[in-house]
Parts: C-alpha cells; sequence; structure tokens
C-alpha cells in the first residue's frame, strides 16, 4: 500500500495471528488502507467479497484436504472472476527440484503436521476443483519481466 496508496486490503488471518497482524498494521500507520479480518479459511469462507486473493506461505503449512477445503473457500469469498495469486515455492512433479523447494520441503515436513512444499499438479488439481478457471504458473523471472515492461 506504500507503493500504491489507491490499495484497499484486508488481511484474512486466524483468531490468534490477527492481534499480530494488526500490531504490524498499526506500527507501518497503515491502517487507513489495510483491514484485518479474523477468518479460518480452512473451514469456511470469509465473511466478505474480494477482488482478488494473495495466498503467500500458506497453503504449504496445509496438508491435501486442508488446501483443497482452503481454495475452495477462498474461491467463495472471491468476486466472480477475480484472480487468486499463490505464492510460494513449488516442485515439480517429480519433487526433486527445483533444489531450494526440496530443501524447503524437508523443513515443512519437520514443522507444519501436514505441511509440505507441493507439486504444479497438485495445485492445478486442487484449483480446479475449488472452481478457479486459468491457471497460469510464473517463475520469479517471468514477474520480474512483466514489471519491468510497465
Amino acid at each position: 500500500t506504500e507503493q500504491c496508496p489507491h490499495l484497499q486490503v484486508t488481511v484474512a488471518d486466524l483468531p490468534r495471528v490477527t492481534p499480530i497482524t494488526q500490531r504490524f498494521i498499526d506500527g507501518a500507520n497503515a491502517n487507513e488502507n489495510v483491514q484485518v479480518l479474523t477468518a479460518d479459511l480452512v473451514r469456511k469462507p470469509a465473511s466478505a467479497h474480494f477482488d482478488a486473493a494473495v495466498l503467500k506461505n500458506f497453503i504449504q503449512i496445509l496438508g491435501p484436504a486442508q488446501a483443497l477445503a482452503a481454495l475452495g473457500h477462498v474461491c467463495e469469498s472471491l468476486k466472480p472472476n477475480a484472480p487468486i495469486y499463490v505464492m510460494g515455492d513449488i516442485l515439480d512433479d517429480s519433487r526433486l527440484s527445483p533444489e531450494d523447494t526440496v530443501f524447503f520441503n524437508l523443513v515443512f515436513i519437520n514443522v507444519y503436521e501436514e505441511g509440505r512444499a507441493y507439486t504444479r499438479k497438485e495445485y492445478s488439481e486442487w484449483l480446479e476443483q475449488a472452481g478457479f478457471g486459468q491457471i497460469e504458473f510464473l517463475s520469479p523471472e517471468m514477474i520480474r519481466a512483466q514489471k519491468s515492461s510497465f
């Protein structure tokens, strides 16, 4: 919101996390542009409808059934044809590369009860089952190239 002050952002998170989130927002003097919504997206959709969703390091801490449920609830919380951006490391379908993601996968499976790095195929299947249409995967290099073309 510092770079795009016209944006209105809602951060949705679990009840135990939102007080911490609110402290960060207060500390950044971002209350005008950023609201906090207490929600458990694994259990039910958010109580509002949004123009877009950004999931950063969210799916990776969930098990497969939870990930599918959460994506379905995110889909229900979005306005029609709104985009979803899932940010995080994605394994190739062999689960053997990229190397950095394989390493992070070891961390995920040792830290989180069910979390892990998932494959492109897993994400595609869940997103389709959740009701999302066009699915596109962008590498960090592709994103940087798009930014430089603006």
